[in-house]
């Protein structure tokens, strides 16, 4: 994704269908040491490519998300990565 303020790809986030009902979300980011950039536990919360309010080094990130869902309310995990370019 490429947060630079053109409106295009400026945020990450979890694309959710329309209608999907989410319990205890929790969507993660991390840098490559391990360190938490961004957490959040609303399912409409976008990443602004900012650490602490400054922008992010490029590069990649992992992300880490779980949620539960449907009428049997699963628990599901996600992970995997995404890279910031600027």
């Amino acid at each position: 994704f490429t947060p630079n303020n053109d409106g295009k790809n400026d945020f990450y986030r979890p694309i959710l269908e329309p209608g999907c009902v989410l319990n205890d979300f929790l969507f993660s980011i991390y840098n490559r040491w391990g360190e938490q950039v961004f957490t959040t536990k609303d399912p409409t919360a976008k990443w602004d490519g900012k650490l602490l309010g400054v922008p992010a080094e490029m590069g990649v990130y992992m992300y880490y998300l779980e949620y539960k869902s449907g009428q049997d309310q699963k628990k599901h995990f996600l992970k995997g990565d995404v890279t910031l370019i600027r």
